[in-house]
């Protein structure tokens, strides 16, 4: 993060430690809220170098700032990469993949300290998991898995919708855990979110936009006092793959090769599509509907918001340039440097692996047919985990629910004693200008936790972090 006074261009990691450096107190950036509360808690950011502070820019992942004068360019460290396509025996590409993976890992690989990984069950967190044991053959590594709720924690009749954020995956963690020889710890009590919410906002200095790195406290804690200094994540296979995994499906259709085109479509459906298809099992919502629900408890806004274009580029190469960079999602940048920041702060250097950029250009331009093939995305990646994981891992589709089922069942439970403790239905904070502060109050009193919607969720933690953020302003200036 970056913010010029006075005339002097001045630094910090964070937003927070930005703010502590400063000697008048930055006001808030009103155009930038607007879009987050009526765009961006379900959408791409689309604020560019923009934080919540008029002055305070933030420096994109892979760039840096080059000073001018009174002038601070932003400048992309990560040159547009070739669009060749890879075109090599299925071996050799498997054998590249893993060079690259191993690399990305072993550039994490601390010189002292312990090593960490987050295993969720998955394949991207089984991946990295994978190649980190080959990194540290003999030494111990500890793995981190957010568990499902205790038993007597779960609520008493949970909704079919509430029931799948506490999808219990801990047999595939555990298989891993098993066949990796790894230190696995179960992470599914002693949540403190009465202080998380303000010591984040504090670490932070501004909100959070997204949930996980809160809901993940309890596993910063225990890799702090565990001595852990590097935390590897699976987070990012999305960007690296799966945009990409329909490209075959179209391949197929334009060479008119129907019969593999029918068997790719079929062989890609999983049994709980087919039993919605066939009435068995209720339609869940669909995520496009999802930006819609905190929309009611939002006011009208005298603040100008643009219309959000889609995003257009003139080559394959500049769209993978913005892949890499994570231009393109959601939650990319939003969750990078939120747990980064946060790690920091226990002492810990949190690593994104599979977002090296060398890795994501890599999968970029491989053939389609290594991208998805009988009905798998991921595929090479499936393929090179082949004898490095269990089978049940390496060829699933089933990954569903929370990825921190406890941690998110006890925010959820504890959500209206965190919210009515600190907000009154009177509520006059920044966060007031936006959100129909009486409205919110209401629901979250009248409503069972387990029916909050997602947009409830957000939008209360929204207002809860900057309550506590325009109070330690006033303690800092």
């Amino acid at each position: 993060y970056y913010t010029q006074q006075q005339g002097q261009l001045i630094t910090a990691t964070s937003v927070a430690k930005l703010l502590r450096q400063l000697t008048i107190k930055p006001s808030f950036n009103q155009h930038y809220l607007a879009r987050y509360f009526y765009r961006g808690i379900f959408h791409r950011q689309g604020n560019g170098t923009e934080t919540i502070f008029k002055g305070i820019y933030h420096i994109p992942i892979g760039c840096t700032i080059e000073q001018n004068g009174q002038y601070i360019e932003v400048v992309d460290k990560q040159p547009l990469d070739s669009d060749t396509t890879l075109d090599g025996s299925l071996p050799d590409t498997v054998e590249r993949f893993n060079h690259l993976l191993f690399q990305a890992i072993s550039g994490c690989m601390p010189t002292e300290g312990h090593v960490a990984v987050e295993l969720s069950g998955g394949l991207d967190s089984s991946a990295v998991s994978a190649m980190t044991r080959a990194c540290r053959m003999h030494d111990p590594i500890i793995a981190f898995t957010n568990g499902t709720a205790l038993t007597h924690h779960r609520p008493k009749n949970p909704s079919k919708k509430y029931l799948s954020h506490l999808h219990d995956e801990s047999s595939f963690s555990r298989a891993v855990a098993h066949h990796l020889q790894l230190n696995q710890i179960i992470v599914n009590d002693h949540y403190h979110f009465h202080d998380v919410i303000e010591e984040y906002t504090e670490i932070l200095g501004t909100m959070a936009e997204v949930t996980f790195p809160l809901l993940n406290h309890r596993c910063y804690e225990l890799a702090q006092n565990m001595g852990v200094t590097a935390l590897l994540s699976g987070f990012g296979g999305d960007e690296m793959v799966s945009p990409h995994a329909n490209t075959r499906l179209h391949e197929l259709r334009q060479q008119k090769a129907y019969a593999r085109y029918y068997y790719e479509t079929l062989a890609s459906k999983r049994k709980d599509d087919w039993l919605k298809k066939l009435g068995l099992l209720p339609k869940s919502i669909s995520r496009l509907a999802m930006p819609t629900e905190h929309l009611p408890f939002l006011r009208e806004t005298d603040v100008w918001i643009e219309d959000e274009k889609k995003a257009y580029f003139p080559t394959v190469k500049s769209w993978e340039h913005a892949l890499t960079k994570g231009d393109l999602s959601v939650h990319f940048n939003r969750r990078i440097v939120t747990s980064s920041i946060i790690a920091e702060h226990y002492g810990i250097k949190q690593h994104f692996p599979l977002t090296d950029p060398a890795l994501m250009h890599f999968f970029h331009h491989l053939p389609s047919h290594l991208k998805r093939r009988h009905g798998k995305g991921r595929y090479l990646m499936r393929h090179a985990m082949h004898h490095r994981l269990p089978r049940k891992v390496v060829w699933r589709q089933d990954k569903s629910g929370a990825t921190a089922p406890a941690a998110w069942n006890n925010y959820v439970q504890s959500l209206p004693k965190l919210f009515l403790d600190r907000i009154s239905p009177d509520h006059q904070g920044i966060s007031a200008d936006y959100v129909n502060i009486s409205k919110l109050t209401q629901a979250i009193e009248k409503k069972d936790p387990d029916g909050y919607t997602t947009g409830i969720i957000r939008l209360s933690l929204a207002v809860m972090m900057l309550a506590h953020l325009e109070k330690w302003l006033n303690e800092l200036y």
